[in-house]
């Protein structure tokens, strides 16, 4: 190579010393070696895969292994130097044993790592080239892997230390709702092994905890196992506890809120079941008769109330007004006594769910007299009898 050619044209124009008797009694020997270490460690370097295993976070200096002890590489007249493997790598020039260095060796950071399939082998790899300093020929390249082991050096994580579930009321018994995954970075044994659920008094017979698994992760599921009303309770706040496989185990909590959703299960409720006012005639429009109230548990649409008459007649329906929204009826049209003196008539309350669910209520209305009349003078006739004297 152009290298090899300058390094004897250097050396060339080098005055070289006198070999000793020794140096010229052993010259042949080691042309000898050289000639057979020229012929075997490319068969070495070819034929053989060099793969060390370590474990993951190990301090700065630590002997991985040694490539002329190991495999039997020359130990002497030979330069070692690590080709691919920096910044986790070193190696030493001239026994070829393996370090690592001050760049810890984080098996979750290495790109090699960061897309295994749980339990797969993490293996970093390096290459070595070994050149002849004796015969001064080309490097021969070793290629090799380091297989990183993993160490539980991560803990298990919720992504946030608040999980929220919503869960409709009147779920039945027996269903089940996916909680959000905990993650580990670390694999195997030292992933996450297990979950647990913590409740207090008011939620303990309501929920439990089921644990899915599969050859790729465990799924933790909540569990329905009471009867859920929304009007009674609307939330709970529970534990979740996440553990991996290590020894010593590390764990982490999560809270976990459940939001109850209402479901139009209650029926609007009347204040009254009778309400009733009096009315004096000749009120003017748009005068307050009274004001019905029901009352919804529900929420959202589900306590939305539209009142209507019920069962009225079209007298009712002519004097009265009744607000939709409100429940308030006033007057519409011209009250008389004298053309009627009680209003009787039945509203109806609902709600707008999709199963809309609705209550009545009955109301009485008295019509007041008022001096709105004169007076009238009805003169009738009075006949006259004259009795005769029967003595004339």
């Amino acid at each position: 190579t152009r290298l090899d050619q300058r390094a004897r044209s250097r050396h060339g124009a080098q005055r070289r010393p006198h070999p000793t008797p020794l140096q010229r009694r052993m010259k042949p020997l080691a042309s000898f070696l050289g000639l057979w270490l020229l012929f075997q460690l490319p068969a070495l370097v070819s034929g053989t895969r060099v793969v060390y295993k370590v474990p993951e976070e190990q301090p700065p200096n630590t002997l991985i292994g040694s490539l002329a002890s190991d495999y039997g590489f020359p130990d002497m007249g030979h330069l070692y130097k690590l080709e691919v493997g920096s910044p986790y790598l070193r190696v030493d020039g001239k026994s070829g044993d393996i370090y690592t260095t001050e760049t810890s060796i984080d098996r979750e950071s290495l790109r090699e790592c960061q897309h295994l399939l749980p339990g797969e082998p993490c293996f970093l790899e390096f290459e070595v080239s070994i050149t002849d300093l004796m015969l001064n020929g080309s490097p021969r390249l070793l290629e090799g892997q380091i297989e990183v082991l993993d160490i539980n050096d991560n803990t298990p994580n919720f992504a946030s230390p608040v999980l929220t579930l919503s869960i409709p009321e009147n779920t039945n018994i027996g269903t089940l709702f996916p909680i959000p995954l905990a993650m580990d970075r670390d694999s195997g044994p030292n992933g996450v092994a297990s979950y647990e659920l913590t409740a207090g008094p008011e939620a303990q017979e309501l929920f439990g905890l089921q644990v899915a698994e599969d050859q790729e992760e465990k799924q933790p599921q909540l569990i329905v196992m009471g009867n859920l009303d929304r009007e009674q309770w609307d939330s709970y706040d529970l534990t979740i506890k996440v553990q991996d496989g290590g020894n010593p185990p590390r764990a982490s909590s999560a809270l976990l809120r459940i939001t109850i959703l209402d479901m139009n299960d209650n029926a609007p409720k009347f204040e009254k079941a009778l309400y009733e006012a009096e009315l004096s005639e000749n009120s003017p429009v748009g005068h307050s008769v009274l004001q019905v109230k029901a009352n919804d548990s529900d929420q959202g649409a589900n306590a939305e109330i539209d009142y209507s008459f019920h069962q009225a007649s079209d007298v009712v329906r002519r004097l009265l007004r009744l607000d939709r929204a409100t429940g308030l009826i006033t007057v519409q049209g011209p009250i008389d006594r004298e053309d009627v003196n009680i209003l009787k008539f039945s509203v109806m309350a609902k709600d707008k769910g999709a199963n809309p669910k609705s209550a009545r209520t009955q109301v009485v209305v008295t019509i007041k007299d008022m001096n709105d009349n004169a007076p009238s003078i009805e003169i009738r006739g009075i006949g006259l009898v004259t009795h005769q004297d029967r003595s004339e």
